[in-house]
């Protein structure tokens, strides 16, 4: 007996294929790693592009941040404050952000921690006229099925 053949043609398969593989990707979960440099890329991109909310959108509710000397210094609306400060002092602000890496819990799999180093420079034209490099050490965990940033420190 012969099995049950439905003649397709070409383009019909095809397409069924791509939406098969699309499906199948879609289930593959995003690993923190790769969540979490969405989510820099994001911050980063929101700085550069003068966007408050696209950064505090990647920031905990619960979020503190500041100085490795004073790190529970900065809230979330503080965080605001301080980008907006920086928007209105400069026209061009260049964000780069290097050797990320991010470091899962292996007790706690919904946090995580990254390091980074980030060169942040302001101008009002072409020229910087002010830059400082900062090494960054942060906590993330996962809310609601999103990495956010609950703690950041900087030196």
């Amino acid at each position: 007996m012969r099995p049950l053949e439905i003649p397709l043609p070409r383009l019909a398969r095809s397409c069924l294929c791509l939406v098969l593989l699309a499906a199948l990707a879609a289930c593959q979960k995003t690993s923190p790693e790769q969540a979490i440099g969405e989510a820099i890329g994001r911050i980063e991109q929101g700085i550069a592009e003068h966007q408050n909310a696209t950064v505090r959108a990647e920031l905990a509710d619960a979020f503190r941040g500041g100085p490795s000397t004073d790190p529970g210094q900065l809230d979330k609306s503080g965080v605001q404050r301080l980008l907006a400060g920086y928007f209105l002092r400069y026209k061009n602000i260049h964000v780069v952000i290097t050797g990320v890496t991010v470091e899962p819990l292996s007790h706690t799999p919904d946090q995580a921690w990254s390091n980074a180093s980030v060169v942040l420079t302001g101008a009002d034209g072409l020229i910087p006229e002010a830059g400082r490099i900062y090494q960054l050490r942060g906590l993330w965990v996962r809310e609601d099925g999103q990495w956010r940033l609950r703690e950041l420190q900087w030196e």
